[in-house]
């Protein structure tokens, strides 16, 4: 889970080393940066820890997260299961019983999408199609969930740099500063439009 912001989470966030032109910082902690510089009692937790399933991140982070009572909960999480043996219906069934108490908490849960790795040139030939779809299907059940409660999904799975190999670190599966930088901007410009468009929320 990625910062759980209070007046304001998950993930790997190693931006693979200083790449020219560019902070080295993650998508969530340019988030936290933003809301922090703008709110004096801005307060967050980051509850990110690498490598876990959706079923390990709902059972180790979300009553940290809910006792933190915070307004706005990011999540970036299901990649390391569309790794695995992949079941669309158990995906949506973890991931439900993760950003369902969130939302009931009254916190608003934003969802990040995965970049479109599979596409990127990156992934063995034999392997890019049904990882393809295992990605696509991953963001469309988090992209459903999200907007069922009330959430706001952010769609970098369709980002016009997403399959781009230069966002990628060299591990050729995390986001280097470039991607984190890009990422950082789809919340960014997509949240502002929430914000436009729910003055009073």
């Amino acid at each position: 889970m990625e910062p759980a912001g209070r007046g304001g989470g998950q993930r790997d966030r190693r931006c693979d080393g200083p790449l020219p032109g560019y902070r080295e910082r993650s998508f969530a902690d340019r988030f936290t940066d933003a809301l922090a510089a703008t709110r004096p009692d801005f307060d967050a937790v980051d509850l990110a820890t690498p490598h876990l399933l959706l079923d390990e991140i709902r059972d180790q982070q979300l009553i940290p997260a809910l006792d933190f009572g915070p307004d706005v909960v990011m999540v970036s999480a299901g990649g390391n299961d569309a790794f695995r043996s992949f079941d669309p219906e158990k995906l949506r069934a973890e991931l439900a019983s993760l950003l369902t108490p969130l939302a009931e908490s009254g916190a608003l849960v934003v969802t990040i999408g995965l970049f479109d790795l599979a596409r990127s040139g990156l992934v063995p030939p034999e392997h890019a199609d049904n990882m393809a779809r295992r990605f696509d299907e991953l963001d469309r059940v988090t992209a459903g969930l999200a907007r069922a409660l009330g959430g706001i999904h952010i769609d970098t799975h369709h980002h016009p740099l997403a399959a781009d190999p230069g966002i990628y670190a060299a591990d050729r599966v995390h986001a280097n500063a470039r991607g984190h930088a890009a990422a950082f901007a789809a919340i960014a410009t997509t949240l502002a439009q929430y914000a436009r468009e729910h003055p009073g929320d």
